[in-house]
């Protein structure tokens, strides 16, 4: 499935992402918060957060969701603050958006998170989503091309997103270019799905039984 592709089925089907995974997702993001261990005064980015099912399970000083779809944003924003209109253009744009200046834009290093992370919110770009409330953010990105400075972030989480991207070792190249010096990862990938490539040495593998994904979770040095 391409990129847009998939966009659009996510797009579509937004609204029935908690009814159909919430029971299933939750223990996943508990085990790679228990291994993370994060804590108030970190920087949180969750990849592909989707409804923002992570919200519920932790407090940070600040927590970035980015996702590709602008309705799993949509889902996010509700389950962080009740208010359901995030977006004032139309689902075609935002799928050009997702497919085209995302990257551009990541490319040449356009930082357009939040300002703790020293960029522009997109709220002033195209009126998607920014800033939430006090400790959540919200950005429309890509895996791939995430528009975040680099070394800026405590902990980076992704739960059965990256077996989605186009190309997984670039995913993970990125959230390592985010990640602080001593900062740590947790990304959980299907069991049908490979093990990503590009995982840096030391990465910790958890195949479980109980569990449909395979866990991998990775600490700087020094961490």
């Amino acid at each position: 499935m391409g990129k847009l592709d998939l966009l659009r089925d996510y797009n579509a089907t937004a609204h029935l992402y908690d009814e159909r995974y919430k029971e299933e997702q939750m223990p996943k993001i508990s085990f790679l918060l228990g291994k993370l261990r994060p804590k108030e005064k970190d920087l949180l980015l969750d990849v592909g957060c989707g409804t923002g099912l992570l919200f519920e399970k932790v407090n940070c000083k600040l927590i970035v969701g980015v996702d590709i779809s602008l309705n799993m944003l949509r889902e996010a924003k509700k389950r962080a603050t009740g208010v359901t209109n995030v977006y004032s253009g139309g689902a075609k744009a935002a799928e050009a958006r997702a497919e085209t200046e995302v990257e551009r834009d990541a490319e040449r290093g356009a930082e357009v998170g939040a300002k703790a992370l020293g960029g522009e919110s997109l709220e002033s770009q195209q009126k998607l989503v920014g800033r939430i409330k006090d400790n959540v953010e919200l950005i429309l990105a890509d895996a791939e091309f995430l528009p975040i400075r680099s070394g800026s972030v405590d902990i980076v989480v992704s739960v059965t997103a990256l077996q989605l991207t186009e190309d997984q070792e670039k995913a993970i190249s990125e959230i390592m270019r985010v990640l602080k010096d001593q900062g740590s990862f947790g990304i959980s990938i299907i069991k049908k799905a490979s093990v990503p490539n590009g995982l840096p040495k030391g990465t910790e593998i958890y195949d479980l039984d109980e569990m449909r994904d395979v866990f991998c979770v990775f600490k700087k040095e020094g961490f």
